[in-house]
Formats: structure tokens, sequence, C-alpha cells
């Protein structure tokens, strides 16, 4: 009997530490590779991230990834990989618009509020809005990103792992040189890897493009 309650309680302890996992890799090494697609589902590019640096201090973990894109001939597009650092707080993964697309191009200035996702994402959570100003040779422009929602849970095999995803909708509009412009984005996020897949439709629900994870190495 003590062994078939011991065994109970280390089943608990192992499903609530798996429920609190942050939505993003947190372990050395690991690497993931994805693809990317447009409208007609041909291959248009790839990307490859790997966990460089994991930093824990008190209740904050920072976690550098280098990223390298491709062409869909597998070609880099970049000179060196670009050193992306993002905060887990508490479980919840903080990613900072500017920290993320400001090492992308040096001169572009980059403005807005943090996404926040907290490690107790389920279906029906409602997230914040919020808005990304982008600035480069004096012009501006923000896109409003409203709606952000987890609508489902979904497990989705990859590269031989099973990995259970909470699904975020949310509608990002821009006014582009007097031009407004409207999209709804799908996010599949999967615990200890971040986004596994994503899917971009125009404002007629057709789909405009598509990244999906297809490998993982050293999780």
């Amino acid at each position: 009997m003590k062994r078939i309650i011991f065994a109970l309680v280390t089943f608990l302890m192992v499903l609530g530490a798996n429920a609190q996992d942050p939505f993003y890799p947190k372990k050395e090494g690991v690497k993931l590779g994805y693809t990317l697609t447009d409208k007609k589902g041909k291959v248009s590019g790839y990307s490859e991230s790997t966990v460089v640096s994991v930093k824990n201090s008190g209740t904050q973990t920072a976690v550098t990834v280098q990223s390298m894109a491709k062409d869909k001939n597998g070609k880099d597009l970049l000179q060196k990989p670009i050193d992306l650092t993002v905060m887990i707080e508490d479980g919840a993964v903080i990613m900072s618009p500017k920290a993320l697309a400001g090492k992308v191009v040096e001169s572009l200035e980059v403005t807005g509020e943090d996404l926040k996702l907290p490690a107790n994402l389920t279906t029906g959570t409602t997230l914040n809005d919020y808005s990304i100003t982008m600035g480069i040779a004096g012009i501006n422009t923000t896109s409003h990103i409203t709606g952000v929602k987890a609508v489902a849970e979904e497990t989705l095999e990859v590269s031989g792992h099973s990995i259970p995803c909470v699904v975020v909708e949310s509608t990002t509009s821009v006014k582009v040189l007097g031009i407004k412009r409207s999209s709804l984005q799908k996010t599949w996020y999967g615990r200890g890897i971040g986004i596994v897949k994503m899917e971009t439709y125009d404002a007629k629900g057709k789909l405009e493009s598509a990244q999906a994870l297809t490998s993982i190495e050293g999780l």
C-alpha cells in the first residue's frame, strides 16, 4: 500500500511539474528546425534555432537562442546567426519586441509592450492586447495585436516527439502608407519548445503563409 501511495504521489508531482513547464526551451543544446511555406504550401525558406545559454537568477531565467534564416534552397540569408534572449519569470515567457526585432536590423527602432505567455495558459485564457511600433529612416509603423486568446489544445507529432500544444489566436492590424491591413495569426505553443506551428490568414480567411517545426535535436 505504501508503495502504491508513494507512486501515486510521485506521479502527481510529475504532472504538476510538467503542467508548469514554460512555453519555451530551457535546455542548452536544443536545436529546433522550422520549414516556412507560402499560401500554396510550397517551401519558401527554413530557419534553425539553437539554445546556447540558460542562466537562472532567482525566479528569472534568461534563455539565449542563436537563430539562422535560410532560403528555400537551404542557403544562409545572414552572414552570421542572430542571438536572441527571452526572459522567463515564474514560468511566464516574456517576449520583448525591442529585444527581438532590434537584433535583426540594428538601425531599426522598436517600442511596444511585451507578450507574456503564462505557464498556466489553457483553453479560454485571454491575454492582453499589445502594440509594436517600428521605425527606420524616420518612418514609423505601428502594429496592433488584439483578441489574443487561447482557443484550443492539440498534440502535434514532430520528429518522433508528441508535443502538447495550446493554440493561440490573435488579430494584427497595421497601416502602411495609408493602407490598412488586417491578418489573423494562429500559433501552436508547446511546453519546453515554444512555437511549434504558426499560420497567417488574410482578412478573408485565406491562408497566406505558415511555419512548422520539422526537426528537434537535443531535447
